[in-house]
């Protein structure tokens, strides 16, 4: 019974996460916003909320800070191999994409965040604030994370001929904001679930956190990036992955202000091990979108990323 939960679960985020893709592109079809701002802030943080709220349930309700960890950098693993996954499913699409470097600067800003976490697992550079210790990476963090949804608003989109869509605007967000709330709810119930199989399967807190809840809180971002890419809004897709990506990491600071026991950040060898795969992702990410309009490098690059994922995940066991 606690798998098929587990199952029915994963199932409700999928359905809630497509209708939230639907929604923003017509939004974004509505609207003069832009599809890699939508797609890198909004949609990014709404489709985040389940690695946001299973965090914040993993550290209040569990008392597990490993399970924030093995959450974060399990979630971005998995949204960069689903860049590249994408960008193999849908090759022939991909190759007309054009490269943005405001997404490169992005995915920059994610490196950094990367490596800012992994100084963090070895040294306790701690700020002591009344009754709470806040490690300085977490301001950083917060610091890089505003500058990267700043190079989203530099991004021109491409216009891409489309239906008009006769939904009203306003009907538009409460859909969207009725599906958020939806996508919340169900993200702390896989939460406790998600803990009780990995305690039925004998796993310890990172890499349950890494697998079951990093795949699972993950697929919000999976599903609107193939319903974004059958719809060519191939800019709002990948910004959405990146935005989700800077997105997580500033939920380990978000973790470590409402943490008052200690920092969140603690060293084991699963998380250092995601970190190093996740850093070495994010540069060839770059990489793969410099590339985009040949098709041998699509494979070439995308074929590394999907090894970095399941290579760590190999390793961590």
């Amino acid at each position: 019974m606690l798998y098929i939960n587990y199952g029915l679960l994963v199932i409700g985020i999928v359905v809630v996460s497509i209708g939230l893709s639907n929604c923003m592109d017509k939004i974004d079809k509505k609207t003069e916003i832009g599809g890699a701002l939508l797609g890198g802030v909004f949609l990014a943080i709404i489709t985040s909320l389940p690695e946001l709220f299973t965090s914040l349930t993993a550290l209040f309700q569990l008392d597990k800070p490993q399970v924030v960890q093995g959450n974060v950098v399990g979630s971005n693993l998995f949204n960069i191999a689903i860049i590249a996954l994408m960008s193999l499913v849908y090759i022939k699409k991909f190759v007309h994409y054009r490269y943005m470097k405001q997404q490169v600067i992005a995915l920059s800003f994610c490196a950094i965040q990367c490596i800012l976490v992994l100084f963090a697992l070895f040294i306790k550079a701690s700020i002591d604030v009344s009754f709470m210790s806040i490690h300085i990476v977490s301001i950083l963090i917060i610091i890089l994370y505003c500058f990267g949804v700043k190079s989203f608003q530099q991004v021109d989109d491409i216009n891409v001929p489309s239906k008009p869509v006769k939904t009203s605007i306003y009907v538009l967000f409460i859909q969207f904001i009725l599906l958020a709330i939806a996508l919340v709810f169900i993200s702390i119930q896989l939460t406790k679930v998600s803990d009780l199989v990995a305690i039925s399967l004998g796993l310890n807190a990172t890499l349950a956190g890494a697998i079951f809840l990093g795949i699972a809180t993950s697929l919000p971002e999976l599903t609107s990036a193939i319903t974004l890419f059958k719809l060519n809004n191939m800019n709002a897709a990948i910004a959405s992955l990146i935005g989700s990506c800077m997105f997580n990491f500033l939920i380990l600071s978000i973790s470590d202000f409402l943490y008052i026991k200690e920092v969140v950040y603690s060293y084991d060898y699963q998380t250092f091990v995601f970190l190093i795969f996740t850093l070495a992702s994010l540069v060839y990410a770059s990489l793969l979108l410099k590339f985009s309009s040949h098709r041998i490098y699509i494979i070439a690059f995308s074929t590394f990323l999907l090894g970095c994922y399941f290579l760590s995940v190999v390793l961590s066991l």
